[in-house]
């Protein structure tokens, strides 16, 4: 009996004691290479993440810019079945904008590595980038109809939904001579007729006369003049614009540098003999379509180009873990013939 009471007195341990500090403290070691382990995992994620997106970018950017100005390469110079601008007979006012009207010199234009200051329109050009000028006129499918235009001075008759403005200015050309002029008459479409009377309106006609009259053969063409450059964003990230006829329009981003070279046929023979930059600009309140100073290494004659080459740098959006500064840069070179200097 004593032996029984005496095991019932011994006091019960109690299995759910815990811990020790020891055991805490090598827990929390485990716990800690694990989280670091994790933090790691994530880290590299969202870097390799970034720099995967960094070259969709760049990539994505690249391809549209080569397509873009490859096209509009292409398209230069074009002025309907009339080869060159040197024929076309400018009706328009004094005062108008050369750089938008001014065909006598042709499609083709350009400046080579801008000076600080430059500026096209309201923004500033980026120093020692190139800015590239095409011009021309855009079919839209006018066509002229009977009974055409019995004399110099008569209104051309055209097709119906035309979409022709009173004051747009106009191109009207066939295969031996072309005339540049505003229109003059209220309501164009609806009387399918375009008079270029003397007078005043946006920049109004200098005289009516035409060069001769023209007929089914003509075409009724919408003049264009567009100065591609680069620029800065409204948040400071470099970007290619371009001067539409004096309307500017940010095009594609991450576009940080242009530089082009030209193809030009000294010989007559429609085939390239050197490789020439533009002009240099000198006065940094030049527009970039009229550079006024060259050397050897520039084109002696832009009408003679019959090619493009331009060298694209485009760049990520900010910083995205590559060498250097973190910003993933690459070079895309386009090589364009100027399809209407080629027949």
């Amino acid at each position: 009996m004593l032996h029984k009471s005496l095991r019932r007195k011994q006091p019960m341990v109690n299995k759910n004691s815990g811990f020790s500090l020891v055991e805490l403290m090598v827990a929390m070691l485990l716990s800690l290479f694990l989280l670091y382990g994790v933090i790691e995992i994530y880290v590299s994620n969202k870097r390799t993440n970034n720099l995967q997106n960094g070259f969709s970018q760049v990539q994505e950017n690249g391809r549209m810019v080569v397509e873009l100005i490859s096209r509009e390469i292409r398209g230069a110079d074009y002025f309907g079945c009339l080869v060159g601008g040197d024929a076309i007979q400018v009706n328009l006012n004094g005062g108008y904008d050369t750089s938008l009207f001014d065909f006598s010199t042709g499609g083709i234009g350009g400046a080579n590595d801008v000076p600080a200051g430059t500026t096209v329109g309201n923004k500033t050009v980026v120093e020692g980038t190139d800015a590239l000028v095409l011009r021309g006129a855009s079919d839209k499918g006018i066509k002229i109809e009977k009974p055409y235009m019995p004399t110099t001075a008569a209104a051309l008759h055209i097709s119906a939904d035309s979409g022709i403005q009173q004051y747009d200015v106009l191109l009207v050309s066939d295969c031996i001579a072309g005339n540049l002029f505003e229109t003059s008459n209220a309501n164009p479409e609806g009387s399918n007729t375009v008079a270029h009377n003397t007078g005043t309106g946006n920049i109004g006609n200098a005289f009516k006369e035409f060069a001769k009259t023209y007929g089914a053969d003509a075409g009724i063409l919408q003049p264009y003049a567009k100065t591609y450059f680069i620029a800065n964003d409204l948040n400071g990230e470099p970007s290619l614009f371009v001067s539409d006829s004096g309307v500017i329009n940010e095009l594609i981003p991450g576009v940080e540098n242009m530089q082009i070279t030209y193809g030009e046929d000294t010989t007559g023979d429609l085939a390239i003999n050197r490789w020439v930059y533009a002009h240099t600009l000198e006065d940094a309140d030049s527009d970039p379509a009229t550079p006024d100073t060259h050397d050897a290494n520039s084109v002696s004659d832009m009408g003679n180009v019959l090619a493009i080459r331009v060298v694209f740098t485009v760049r990520s959006y900010g910083s995205v873990g590559a060498s250097g500064d973190g910003i993933l840069r690459k070079n895309y070179t386009v090589t364009t013939n100027i399809r209407n200097r080629m027949i």
